[in-house]
C-alpha cells in the first residue's frame, strides 16, 4: 500500500487531538507527524505517545505560522519516502475505513492530484456548509461507489490528501499566507498545473471548524481571514497586475464597507493593519504572481496531456466491459 503521512499542527488544540490522531491510525493512515505551534501540555503529549509509539513530534517553540508549520512536516514526510501527504486539522475525526476509497480513487484516476474526504459537521451526519456549497448535495447524492471524484474548484485544508508528485511540481503551501487561504493558494497552483481536485463522497470526516479559535470568529480570526484573502485576490497568475489591482480594490471595498457597518469601533485598527500588512509584503506578493505566470503559461498543455490520459483511460474500460460483458 502506498505510504501516507499525516500532517497535524497544533495550535491550542488539546481539547481536538486525542480523538483526531485515533481515528487517523484507526482509519488506516500509516505514519503520523505531530508539529507543535504551541506548548502542547506534557501530559497530553506522554499519553499520545504512549497509545501510538509511532507518533513523530516536531516542536516549533513558538507560533510560526499554519503554513511554515506544514511545510516542516511535508518536509520531513517527503524524505521518509512517504507517497502521498494528508494536511489535517486537530479539529476533524475519520469514520472507519476512510483512507482507503481516496487511495483507490488515485489509482484510478491520474489526473486527480489533491483529494479529500466528504466533510459533514464535527456531530451528526449533515453536510457541512463546505461540502454544500462547494461539492453540492445534488452531485454528492448521485455519487455511486467506483465513479469519478465529485470535482471542485479548490479544497479546504482541514483535511486534504496530495500526491507526492505535486508537491514536487508545485512546491509546499506558500509562506506568504500565515492562516488562512494556504489551501485555496496552493489548489489554485495545482489547477493550474494541471491537476484536477476532487471529493470522494465515498470516504468521510466531520469538521468542528476554526477549533484553535474555539469555533468563534474573533476579531484577530477575522482580521488574519481577511488579510490572506487580500493578498490571494492580489497574487492571481492568471490575471495582469492591472486586473489585481482593479480586483483588489473592488475586495477591499467589500470588506471594508462589512468592517465599518458591523464593528465601527474596530474599523481604523483593522484598516491599518491591513495597510501595513500590504506594504511589508509588497515585494513577496509581486514576486510570488511573476513566479507563478509560468505555471499559466503551460497549463493548457499541460491539461491537454492530462485530458488525452483521461480518454484513454476511459476507453480502455469501455473496452475491458465490453469484453466482460456476458453474450446472449
Amino acid at each position: 500500500m502506498p505510504l501516507l503521512v499525516s500532517i497535524i499542527v497544533n495550535f491550542r488544540s488539546e481539547r481536538w487531538l486525542p480523538r483526531c490522531i485515533e481515528t487517523l491510525y484507526t482509519g488506516g493512515s500509516e505514519g503520523c507527524i505531530l508539529v507543535d505551534n504551541d506548548r502542547l501540555d506534557p501530559p497530553v503529549l506522554n499519553s499520545l505517545k504512549k497509545i501510538y509509539p509511532g507518533l513523530e513530534y516536531i516542536p516549533c517553540g513558538k507560533n510560526i505560522g499554519f503554513s511554515r508549520a506544514n511545510n516542516i512536516g511535508i518536509e520531513h514526510a517527503l524524505q521518509n519516502g512517504a507517497d502521498y501527504i494528508g494536511i489535517i486539522n486537530p479539529d476533524v475525526w475519520f469514520e472507519r475505513g476512510w483512507l482507503e476509497p481516496i487511495l483507490s480513487a488515485f489509482a484510478s484516476y491520474g489526473e486527480y492530484g489533491v483529494l479529500t474526504p466528504l466533510q459533514l459537521e464535527y456531530e451528526g451526519a449533515s453536510l457541512s456548509e463546505w461540502a454544500q456549497k462547494v461539492a453540492g448535495p445534488e452531485r454528492i447524492q448521485a455519487w455511486q461507489p467506483g465513479d469519478k471524484p465529485v470535482e471542485v474548484p479548490w479544497i479546504e485544508g482541514s483535511a486534504m490528501v496530495i500526491r507526492r508528485e505535486v508537491i514536487e511540481k508545485i512546491g509546499v503551501f506558500d509562506e506568504i499566507f500565515n492562516i488562512y487561504f494556504e489551501d485555496n493558494d496552493l489548489c489554485r497552483r495545482a489547477h493550474l498545473a494541471g491537476y484536477r481536485l476532487g471529493v470522494v463522497p465515498g470516504s468521510t470526516y466531520h469538521h468542528y471548524g476554526s477549533g484553535s479559535f474555539g469555533g468563534n470568529h474573533s476579531l484577530e480570526r477575522n482580521i488574519r481571514c481577511d488579510l490572506s484573502q487580500l493578498i490571494f485576490t492580489m497574487t492571481d497568475p492568471e490575471k495582469s497586475i492591472a486586473a489585481n489591482l482593479y480586483s483588489l480594490t473592488y475586495a477591499s471595498g467589500q470588506l471594508g464597507w462589512s468592517w465599518l457597518s458591523g464593528r465601527r469601533t474596530t474599523f481604523p485598527h483593522v484598516m491599518a493593519r491591513f495597510v501595513a500588512e500590504a506594504w511589508r509584503k509588497r515585494k513577496a506578493i509581486h514576486n510570488k504572481w511573476k513566479s507563478e505566470r509560468s505555471l499559466v503559461r503551460s497549463s493548457a498543455e499541460t491539461q491537454r496531456r492530462r485530458e488525452k490520459q483521461t480518454d484513454k483511460q476511459e476507453s480502455s474500460r469501455k473496452d475491458a466491459s465490453a469484453i466482460s460483458a456476458p453474450r446472449r
